[in-house]
């Protein structure tokens, strides 16, 4: 899927399913729509089945639990991993990863949660928006 793709538009114009919906199968709406939702939440969170994956939006999370739309299954968000009774059990791996990212002074970005590192320029990590 190419989310540049989205939204579908012509002329310059967004194409929004009030227009096009009733020439299309419901089952290709449904999933234009799901599409349309995650795009739009930018969401950090997704399904901890490997074969999954998707994207947890907002409206799939409840406290530290969030329910995937398509498989149905809950993710902790704290630890990233399937739904557990109890405290998050602590990655040995995410663990060595702290550590070598320390030693090489690579931080979290605020926005994404991904691991960066400065190639170039200032020393000054900013979030847009703030």
């Amino acid at each position: 899927m190419n989310i540049n793709l989205f939204p579908p538009n012509c002329c310059g114009q967004e194409l929004s399913p009030a227009i096009f919906g009733h020439f299309i199968p419901a089952a290709v709406l449904q999933k234009f729509n799901m599409i349309m939702d995650v795009i739009s939440a930018r969401s950090n969170y997704y399904c901890s089945i490997a074969t999954c994956s998707y994207p947890l939006r907002p409206k799939d999370i409840e406290r530290n639990l969030g329910t995937c739309p398509v498989c149905e299954k809950q993710t902790c968000l704290e630890c990233k991993s399937l739904a557990h009774e109890g405290e998050c059990k602590k990655d040995e791996e995410e663990e060595k990863l702290l550590q070598l990212a320390a030693e090489n002074k690579w931080q979290v970005c605020p926005t994404c949660g991904q691991m960066v590192t400065r190639t170039g320029g200032c020393n000054m990590m900013v979030v847009e928006g703030m």
